[in-house]
């Protein structure tokens, strides 16, 4: 990355004008800003000629709508001088006259002076270009370091200079930042990452731009796979990338501007940038991809246990009512079944079998145990047919819950250890062997006990599931995945009590977003508030 830059286009054309052109003033506001107090009445008089009489009103005023030294000619500005000719000199026949340059210097100084406002010189620049260096490293959008840096001008009451001027600044900032970080990636990223993440630009490789590039428009399996095989291409760099990214220090304005260049060229437009611009897209793509393909994973994971829950408890309902509909229903057919007990056309020595299958011509045993029920007033317990149901979702649980489970890294909480530790216990054994073999059954709560155990042994499949719907439970803030923006713990983005100490209210949140702590604006910022840090840490302590 080289430092020479073009000026940046920053502003559209009605913006410069705005800014740069004479106010359009009302006529209340005309009275507003071209009144005077009692110093740039004596200011006033001290000047011999009326014509630059007034224009020094008339740049007075426009300087306390916006603090920048105009360039303006006669016409432009001709119904405001007639009408501050009108209300201070009215006896004056306004001539066409236009401003020397330097009587525009000279007025421009008394304005200075009235208004405690300096004029942009070297020195004024240097400060301005060293705050844009700093302000780049938040973000390198254009707009926003033109917007810091007339910012920076009003805080210090300097003038705004000329249009050009704050392109040159502003296209320097984001020069030498991207320097800064093409520097760091030079050094940071291995050989062999490098490679692989500009191999991914290449059509013959397995891992292709355009195949990253897809994503998920719902929560559908067909979709879901899409996600999981973006996931199946990144997971091998994403270890060496996240460290990349520390390295960097992106905030995250820059990571999204930076990642979004990925989209806006084609694979071929991005081949032709030199290796580091490159490879800093691509990095940043990577990056911000996997974290959005892991939160569509686990939110698809939530999505599909709670309504997995909900169809359960639905088919329970609907079951258990329909089976008491029809239980009231068999009532006759009891009559039949009971007959055969006392009927003498059936010799005593007809096996029990025989008389097993007569009765299965007039109920089917899940009928008849229904009618048992009924005619005894008990009902089956709902979490028995929402046990059923889970039993029928074996594809549901094995093609699109099993997967996303897999593919996902979770962490625990101290609430939930025995959780986290069974989470990878089932990931090894359903990723080698496609079955959890190793369970834990402190986590079977008795409610599930008799419906996951059968004797003593714990049914592999349904234990399945109750992992599934323990995590999607604890995903409320007990259990985490770190790579999920929405999903991960707060304890990641904080710092521990040394950093906190060494680095005070702005090292509270670790440099996730943006890293400048040592930058001198920072520094300044953590002297001006040293007064509050102590208060602040005492009660945090």
């Amino acid at each position: 990355m080289s430092l020479k830059s073009k000026r940046r286009a920053i502003l559209l054309d009605s913006e410069i004008q705005d800014l740069y052109g004479a106010p359009k003033l009302a006529f209340e506001q005309k009275r507003y800003y071209f009144s005077l107090n009692d110093p740039e009445l004596d200011a006033l008089r001290s000047i011999r000629d009326r014509y630059n009489r007034v224009y020094f009103i008339l740049l007075l005023g426009y300087f306390k709508v916006k603090p920048v030294v105009l360039n303006i000619r006669y016409s432009d500005v001709r119904d405001d001088l007639l009408f501050i000719a009108g209300e201070f000199f009215p006896d004056m026949k306004l001539g066409r006259k236009n401003l020397s340059p330097m009587q525009k210097v000279r007025i421009y100084r008394r304005i200075f002076q009235l208004l405690d406002y300096q004029s942009f010189d070297d020195d004024s620049e240097a400060a301005l270009s060293m705050r844009a260096g700093v302000a780049a490293a938040a973000s390198i959008d254009s707009r926003f370091l033109f917007d810091e840096s007339t910012d920076f001008l009003a805080k210090h009451r300097i003038a705004i200079p000329k249009y050009t001027v704050l392109q040159r600044v502003v296209s320097r900032a984001i020069a030498s930042e991207r320097q800064r970080l093409a520097d760091i990636l030079s050094h940071s990223m291995s050989p062999s990452l490098s490679e692989s993440v500009d191999a991914i630009l290449d059509d013959d490789t397995a891992t292709t731009l355009n195949s990253v590039r897809q994503s998920a428009r719902n929560f559908s399996l067909s979709e879901l796979e899409k996600e999981l095989r973006i996931h199946q291409q990144i997971e091998p760099l994403i270890d060496d990338i996240d460290a990349v990214i520390q390295q960097l220090g992106l905030s995250l304005s820059n990571l999204e501007h930076f990642c979004s260049m990925v989209d806006y060229y084609t694979p071929t437009k991005l081949r032709r940038f030199d290796r580091m611009t490159r490879s800093l897209y691509l990095i940043c793509y990577l990056h911000l991809k996997h974290r959005q393909v892991t939160e569509h994973l686990a939110d698809a994971f939530i999505h599909h246990c709670r309504k997995l829950q909900q169809e359960a408890k639905t088919y329970a309902e609907d079951t258990a009512y329909q089976e008491w509909k029809e239980a009231v229903a068999n009532v006759g057919k009891g009559a039949t079944l009971l007959r055969l007990f006392i009927d003498d056309s059936i010799d005593g020595s007809v096996p029990f079998s025989e008389i097993r299958q007569r009765a299965a011509g007039v109920m089917r045993p899940k009928q008849i145990e229904s009618l048992c029920r009924y005619l005894t007033d008990q009902k089956q317990s709902q979490a028995f047919y929402i046990w059923e149901y889970y039993d029928q979702q074996t594809e549901l649980i094995e093609q699109t819950l099993r997967p996303i489970f897999l593919a996902l890294k979770f962490q625990s909480s101290t609430t939930t250890r025995a959780l986290g530790a069974q989470i990878e216990r089932s990931q090894f054994n359903l990723d080698s062997c496609g079955s959890i073999r190793e369970i834990d059954r402190r986590l079977i709560r008795p409610r599930h006990l008799p419906f996951v155990a059968t004797d003593s042994a714990i049914n592999p499949a349904r234990f399945e599931v109750l992992l599934y719907l323990l995590v999607q439970g604890k995903l409320d803030g007990h259990l985490f995945i770190p790579q999920s923006p929405k999903h991960c713990s707060l304890a990641d983005d904080l710092v521990d009590d040394d950093i906190w100490k060494h680095r005070g209210v702005l090292g509270f949140f670790r440099p996730k977003t943006t890293i400048i702590a040592e930058s001198p604006a920072i520094r300044g910022l953590q002297e001006g508030i040293a007064f509050s840090e102590v208060h602040i840490y005492t009660n945090f302590g």
